[in-house]
């Protein structure tokens, strides 16, 4: 079953739990699940260790307050990158806005700046956009041509639909893109959601 709540005004899903779960794991998904629902929750090392593994370190920093100082340091630093992440993200738009490459934010992304009254809620470590199959090695080559350095992978978009690109900000931090041409990377999939 799954709990629900609400931060900000946001509605919430918090961690399902599997029936049947036991030990110290289960009891700490237990205590994220009360935290996250809005519980009074003791804001414990197992706890806040939980929350930034499961990536809603944030969320619970928004429902119980920063009163543990490694929650404090976990939101401070998603707080960034995410100031980071969405540098990376408005300039590869700008980018492709201005080549007249339609572009789509989907996944986290998307999530972050549309379900969260702030992205920094919704860590993450890259930004998706997706492309239109027959615009995506100009969108590539757009992305290089504004200092977009591709990461190294498959460079096939038969095997994969993606391809990730790192911009080196002036303060040498890193925003990630990956740029897809569909919406799944599994070819099984990738034509039903195009």
């Amino acid at each position: 079953h799954t709990r629900y709540g609400t931060v900000t005004g946001v509605q919430t899903c918090a961690l399902p739990i599997s029936r049947g779960s036991t030990g110290e794991g289960a009891s700490a998904r237990s205590l994220l699940r009360a935290a996250l629902a809005g519980e009074p929750v003791a804001l414990t090392d197992d706890l806040v260790d939980r929350a930034r593994s499961e990536g809603v370190a944030p969320l619970v920093a928004a429902r119980l307050g920063l009163g543990h100082p490694r929650l404090t340091d976990f939101v401070r630093a998603d707080a960034a990158n995410s100031v980071v992440q969405d540098v990376g993200l408005e300039r590869a738009l700008d980018a492709l806005r201005a080549a007249n490459i339609p572009a789509v934010v989907f996944k986290g992304g998307a999530l972050a700046h549309s379900l969260y009254a702030s992205s920094a809620l919704r860590p993450r470590v890259d930004s998706d956009v997706l492309v239109h199959p027959d615009t995506f090695g100009a969108a590539c080559e757009v992305l290089e041509a504004n200092g977009f350095a591709r990461l190294p992978g498959v460079d096939s978009t038969l095997i994969l639909r993606e391809r990730a690109f790192q911009l080196t900000l002036d303060n040498g931090l890193r925003a990630t893109i990956d740029l897809h041409c569909a919406m799944n990377n599994r070819a099984r999939f990738a034509g039903a959601m195009s």
